[in-house]
């Protein structure tokens, strides 16, 4: 129970698995525990799943899933015929039975690589990109917060990414392109969409993106990014009026900026500038 309540503080983990012994026990075990822990993490985390597992100790084989021949072939098929409504739906049946059966991460790691494998065997885009799909695909399950939001990352990745506009960015300088946008037009009305058809990629690559390398979301970083130009704003213009601080800051609605800003900073504006 301590332990539940310590990884759900304010600012922990977003989802979290953890291992502990029922007992007590002498510290010369914690090298042992530490090893066959770490095993146990490696092969019973679950995407978006919040897990407290009592440790085992022990070896045992791990089993490794394939996903069964018929849908491959019917995969093949699909990508062949260019179908990719039926390959969308099929991803999400994945996801689906994934979830339901609350799929070991490891296991769906092994499964992805499979369908990436089995598409490239047909369709030459993804073959010519293998080494860099395959390092991306580490970075989406590391970063997925449930296995329907992977499953679309996955689709997007193969059959939606390999054709943007500048290709040639790395993941780090797409996302430093993107942030520099936000960063230079957070007083515009934003939105996902603006800065995916600005840096010419899908939503869930740009949300891959804020998680992998800010540790956020879009929205927070947006959100960010409006609130301190706007105590700045207050700082150095206290007596401007609120409607203009807010439209100064890419917000319409003054009544909004109010309730984000104490959201932000557990002040009103007006107490913000008056010190209180």
């Amino acid at each position: 129970m301590h332990l539940s309540v310590y990884l759900t503080r304010p600012g922990a983990y977003a989802t979290w698995t953890a291992i502990y012994t029922p007992t007590s026990q002498p510290i010369e075990f914690l090298p042992s525990f530490i090893e066959w822990a770490l095993l146990m993490l490696y092969r019973k985390t679950v995407i978006g799943k919040h897990q407290i597992i009592q440790f085992a100790g022990g070896s045992s084989t791990e089993e490794v899933l394939r996903l069964p021949v018929a849908e491959l072939k019917q995969l093949t098929y699909f990508v062949s015929a260019g179908k990719y409504r039926m390959i969308k739906d099929y991803f999400i049946s994945l996801a689906a039975v994934w979830e339901h059966a609350q799929m070991p991460q490891r296991q769906v790691w092994h499964m992805c690589r499979q369908l990436v494998h089995q598409i490239a065997a047909v369709y030459q885009p993804v073959y010519n990109r293998m080494e860099e799909i395959l390092l991306e695909l580490n970075d989406m399950i590391r970063c997925a917060n449930f296995y329907g939001e992977l499953m679309s990352g996955v689709y997007s990745l193969l059959f939606d990414n390999w054709n943007i506009k500048d290709r040639k960015l790395s993941t780090q300088e797409l996302y430093d392109y993107a942030a520099k946008y936000i960063d230079e037009n957070y007083a515009l009305p934003l939105s996902v969409q603006s800065v995916c058809d600005e840096v010419g990629i899908s939503q869930t690559y740009l949300s891959r993106l804020f998680r992998k390398y800010s540790d956020t979301t879009f929205n927070a970083y947006l959100t960010h990014r409006r609130m301190e130009a706007a105590m700045q704003l207050l700082r150095e213009k206290p007596n401007l009026l609120l409607r203009d601080v807010a439209i100064c800051v890419g917000y319409e609605d003054s009544s909004y900026f109010t309730k984000v800003f104490h959201q932000y900073t557990g002040k009103t504006p007006s107490q913000f500038v008056s010190g209180e």
